[in-house]
């Protein structure tokens, strides 16, 4: 699975990667961006949140790619809502799934 820019034309591959898709003021120790960077990229994160959302739902699931700072619109008025993280896949049944991880 492939972790991009919410652009999508960057592959997140280190802690610096995914840095540079955040303001300054989110970068830091303790913060959600930092924790969670760490947490996907050194402490096995993204196997720990598939295993939970397969056991929530009660259906393997796949992950095909996430989006740092994703963000969704719900109109042209302003800006979206901007998660830590967004991620996209699909059970075993074929029924698509968007996980977002906010702080």
């Amino acid at each position: 699975m492939q972790i991009t820019n919410s652009n999508r034309n960057r592959v997140i591959n280190s802690m610096d990667d995914w840095k540079k898709c955040v303001t300054d003021s989110k970068w830091a120790v303790g913060r959600s961006a930092h924790a969670l960077a760490d947490f996907v990229l050194n402490k096995n994160g993204m196997e720990k949140i598939q295993h939970r959302i397969s056991h929530a739902i009660g259906n393997s699931v796949i992950f095909n790619r996430a989006m740092v700072e994703y963000e969704i619109r719900f109109d042209n008025l302003g800006k979206g809502r901007v998660h830590d993280l967004g991620i996209y896949g699909k059970t075993d049944g074929g029924e698509k799934l968007l996980i977002k991880i906010t702080k």
